[in-house]
């Protein structure tokens, strides 16, 4: 998994849009990450997934020819689009409260915390020496 915050260099007219323009920065580093990998004799298979958990910047995605609401859009976002007609990804939507990097970006209750660390995969583990008293060496 790969994830990075960033303060937006650009005001967008929407949250869909927002979400949609942000799917550039992670297609072009998925598929950066798939040309290493297979580089490197371990080919991945196509399309890759990106994730989103905007319904409608999928939608904007999977549909091409919706011009009305995508012509005000810099060209470089539909690079996406590009991507996806020619089948090298695929975007799916995964609900914010499924999608692990919602931990990352947003205050917590204990709850939904707990779900976050697992999700992450980070379990505590038993560690050998705990509990034992400090000996002096």
């Amino acid at each position: 998994m790969l994830w990075k915050s960033k303060k937006q260099t650009f005001v967008t007219s929407s949250t869909t849009e927002a979400e949609f323009t942000n799917l550039l920065p992670a297609g072009q580093a998925a598929l950066w990450i798939n040309r290493i990998l297979t580089e490197y004799g371990t080919p991945q298979p196509k399309p890759t997934i990106l994730y989103t958990d905007s319904q409608n910047a999928k939608t904007i995605v999977l549909n091409p020819y919706n011009t009305a609401r995508t012509r005000h859009l810099d060209i470089r976002f539909k690079w996406v689009i590009d991507r996806v007609t020619k089948g090298e990804l695929a975007v799916e939507h995964l609900p914010g409260e499924h999608m692990p990097a919602d931990g990352l970006t947003k205050p917590l209750v204990v709850d939904k915390h707990v779900k976050f660390v697992k999700m992450m995969g980070m379990v505590a583990k038993e560690v050998p020496w705990a509990g034992r008293e400090q000996r002096n060496c």
